[in-house]
C-alpha cells in the first residue's frame, strides 16, 4: 500500500512535468525514474531495521539482569515485529524493482527475489546461535546490525547507477 502510494504520487508528477493528462494510463515508459522511486522508502526500513536489531540483543541482556522478577518479553517481542516487518518490506521492494527493471520476466525475477531471502534466512538461521554462545545475544547482534550497516551502501550504488542502467538494457532490449 505504501509503496503504491508513493508510486502514484511520482506518477502524478511524471505526468504533470510531461504534459500528460492525469487521468491517462500510461504503460512502461523507458524515461519514468522506478528504480529512484521504488526505492524511496528503502533508508526509512533499512534504518529501522538496523536499529531493532541493534536493540534485540540487549533487550534480552536486560532480562538477564532482571532473573529474579521474571523475564518481560515485550521489548523482544516489539523488536522482533519490527525486525520482520522492516525486512519484509525491503525485500518486497527489491522484489518491485527486479520486476520494474524486468517486465518481460516477472515470474524470474520474483524468483530470484526468493532464492536470495532464503539462502539469506537459512545462513543467518544456522550462523546466529553459535555467535550468540560465544559472544552473547547484545554483541551478536551488534555484528548482525554491522553486518547490514556494511551492505547499506549497496542500496545508495542502486540509487544511484540503478536508473541508468535500466535504460541502457531497455535499449539494449529494443536493438
Amino acid at each position: 500500500w505504501i509503496m503504491g502510494l508513493t508510486f502514484n504520487r511520482a506518477l502524478t508528477r511524471y505526468k504533470a512535468a510531461h504534459g500528460i493528462p492525469l487521468e491517462d494510463k500510461i504503460a512502461h515508459v523507458r524515461d519514468f525514474p522506478y528504480v529512484r522511486t521504488r526505492l524511496r522508502l528503502m533508508p526509512a526500513f533499512s534504518i529501522v531495521l538496523m536499529a531493532c536489531l541493534a536493540l534485540y540483543g540487549p533487550s534480552f541482556e536486560f532480562n538477564d539482569l532482571r532473573r529474579r522478577f521474571g523475564p518481560n518479553l515485550a521489548a523482544p517481542l516489539i523488536l522482533q515485529f519490527l525486525i520482520s516487518f522492516s525486512a519484509t518490506a525491503i525485500f518486497n521492494i527489491n522484489s518491485t524493482v527486479l520486476i520494474d527493471c524486468f517486465p518481460e520476466r516477472p515470474a524470474s525475477a520474483t524468483a530470484l527475489n526468493n532464492l536470495c531471502r532464503c539462502l539469506l534466512g537459512a545462513v543467518g538461521v544456522s550462523v546466529i546461535q553459535p555467535l550468540i554462545g560465544a559472544v552473547k545475544a547484545m554483541r551478536a547482534f551488534f555484528i548482525v546490525s554491522g553486518i547490514v550497516f556494511l551492505f547499506t551502501p549497496l542500496v545508495w550504488i542502486e540509487w544511484k547507477w540503478g536508473e541508468k542502467w535500466r535504460q541502457e538494457r531497455e535499449k539494449r532490449l529494443a536493438q
